[in-house]
């Protein structure tokens, strides 16, 4: 026999309802907040995956991008997207090296391809006067613009010389010298020629060589015998020519005795050209009895001196 159930147990029933429909709704709810999460993380990777990596620009010319002194012109890497990294490792690249700066000539040129000035200028005596042989030094001072420098030079002097010899210069100015040595009367000039790097000449020293030529004549003596009282001794005089051939000349002589005795040095003087003057000197003797001989002679001074022969003479004292 069927019972109306009482109306305690009727809501019992509809609780029991409710809960089963709530539990089957969050069931439904979380299956579709699951489904809606999915979706969306697949739309982000998508979109990650989609775009292009990025990429460092580099300048169609090295001179584009900085100047070649800018210690700043290094190309930097461009930035990665960290998100994109985050979601998927492949979307990174790594940045390329860097960019060196373009490197330019120098412009500092080598000491050989360098331009080299020179200039050259020349010294030595105008004019000598004197005994001959005799050696006269004529200095060329070259100055360059710049060191090293190898100058090759060539010295004009009127004669036919071979080959140019190099000069190496380290530190300029430097010099180069010529001597002549003439052995008689004789007039010139003397330049040096730069022949490289730069062509170029020095002044031009002009010289005068007047050779010296001095020649003495024939001694004598007076008296040439003496025989008699010597007690307040007895003087003898001897004398000489001496001849230059190129005044204005100036000479020292000397008398010489046989006995070892040195007469005082003097002094003669000559005037333009040719002259002949007359040297002498004295000589006094006394207190010995009996005959004895002496001589003197005359002895011009100098490199390329001359002397007389011995003028003699005897003396008796009683």
């Amino acid at each position: 026999m069927y019972e109306t159930p009482s109306t305690p147990h009727r809501h019992r029933v509809v609780a029991l309802v409710l809960v089963a429909f709530a539990a089957v709704a969050a069931v439904v709810l979380a299956l579709l907040l699951s489904s809606s999460n999915n979706a969306t993380a697949g739309r982000a990777k998508n979109t990650f995956a989609a775009q292009p990596p990025p990429t460092s620009v580099v300048p169609s010319s090295p001179f584009d991008s900085a100047s070649p002194t800018d210690s700043s012109s290094t190309t930097s890497a461009a930035p990665t997207n960290s998100s994109a990294a985050s979601h998927d490792s492949g979307s990174t690249r790594a940045a390329p090296p860097p960019t060196a700066p373009p490197t330019t000539p120098s412009t500092t040129h080598s000491t050989a391809s360098r331009p080299t000035g020179v200039a050259v200028s020349l010294d030595g005596p105008a004019s000598y006067r004197g005994w001959c042989p005799v050696s006269l030094t004529y200095t060329a001072t070259i100055t360059v613009s710049h060191t090293p420098a190898d100058v090759s030079y060539h010295w004009n002097d009127g004669s036919a010389s071979a080959g140019a010899p190099t000069l190496h210069i380290t530190h300029s100015p430097a010099t180069v010298s010529r001597t002549i040595n003439p052995s008689a009367s004789t007039s010139g000039a003397l330049s040096l020629d730069v022949l490289g790097p730069v062509p170029t000449s020095s002044n031009t020293a002009h010289y005068s060589i007047a050779c010296q030529s001095v020649s003495v004549g024939h001694a004598t003596v007076t008296p040439g015998a003496y025989t008699g009282d010597c007690s307040r001794g007895i003087t003898f005089t001897f004398t000489d020519t001496v001849s230059v051939t190129n005044g204005p000349f100036v000479l020292q002589y000397r008398w010489v005795g046989s006995d070892g005795g040195i007469f005082q040095t003097q002094t003669l003087s000559f005037g333009p050209g040719s002259s002949t003057q007359t040297a002498h000197a004295t000589w006094t003797l006394g207190g010995s009895h009996g005959s004895q001989t002496f001589s003197a002679r005359l002895e011009i001074l100098g490199d390329h001196g001359t002397s007389s022969n011995d003028a003699a003479f005897t003396i008796w004292c009683v």
